[in-house]
């Protein structure tokens, strides 16, 4: 199975493109959705979105990640804090 990579903000969202395989589905969840046009080809949360005001390209379902998160493991929060070393 392919990994699924939840990101969480700006620099979760870096680090897990350095490491991420192009096959692998990445969802911005939480401030991440923020950063949501420098991620083509990424989906963001929609409850998140709408949360924040953002309306990003591609949005997911909260019922469409139970699903993915189903259907892949492993599953890598991505949620680096400010200060933290990336990967």
């Amino acid at each position: 199975m392919a990994t699924l990579h939840l990101i969480f903000n700006q620099a979760g969202l870096n680090a897990c493109l350095r490491v991420r395989a192009d096959n692998e589905p990445a969802i911005l969840m939480g401030d991440a959705v923020y950063h949501h046009a420098q991620t083509e080809g990424l989906k963001a949360l929609h409850e998140d979105c709408a949360l924040r005001g953002v309306t990003p390209a591609e949005v997911l379902t909260r019922e469409a990640l139970v699903d993915l998160t189903v259907a892949h493991s492993p599953i890598v929060s991505w949620a680096i804090e400010h200060g933290q070393a990336g990967v």
